[in-house]
């Protein structure tokens, strides 16, 4: 993750001040992990290696004074956010839709996929929407919970594609 978003600058140990540039709240990023675990880890991860450009703008966009957000803290929150719209169906034709079909082989392949490109296409969205106005980090969680709301209405479309143009699926 590190290497990935900020290659310019060597990380000397595990903790440190340095993970706070990434948007963690404190020195040692496992702390931030104990709500979302691995899958927020993995995701992050995700990102950073598969859409390192894309990611690196967005952390250096959230360093902005006036529309400043805490990069992996929300990266770790849309994980939650990610996770629970699988659990209550919302994704459901968003899977279906990415393929026109999927063999029993590789359908834990796809499904990962499905599911990372929804992350990522989540978090891009939600960059998008806080950078868009200013935001008073305060009122980070209503601004979350407005941002799932409208995600929920559009997901509920049958011809649903959570995907960015350069997306190959």
């Amino acid at each position: 993750l590190w290497i990935c978003l900020d290659s310019q600058n060597e990380l000397s140990s595990h903790n440190g001040e340095k993970w706070t540039l990434l948007g963690f709240q404190t020195e040692n990023p496992e702390t931030d992990f104990r709500g979302m675990g691995i899958l927020s880890l993995e995701n992050l991860v995700y990102f950073a290696e598969s859409h390192t450009k894309l990611a690196q703008s967005m952390l250096s966009a959230s360093h902005h004074p006036s529309k400043w957000y805490p990069f992996a803290v929300t990266g770790i929150h849309l994980t939650k956010l990610s996770y629970n719209l699988v659990l209550k169906g919302y994704l459901k034709y968003q899977f279906y839709n990415m393929s026109s079909s999927a063999s029993i082989q590789d359908f834990n392949e796809f499904y990962c996929r499905c599911y990372h490109f929804s992350f990522r296409y989540t978090f891009n969205s939600f960059h998008k929407f806080w950078t868009k106005h200013p935001r008073d980090i305060m009122q980070f969680n209503k601004y979350c919970d407005d941002f799932a709301s409208k995600l929920k209405c559009l997901l509920l479309d049958v011809n649903c594609r959570l995907c960015l143009p350069e997306d190959k699926i």
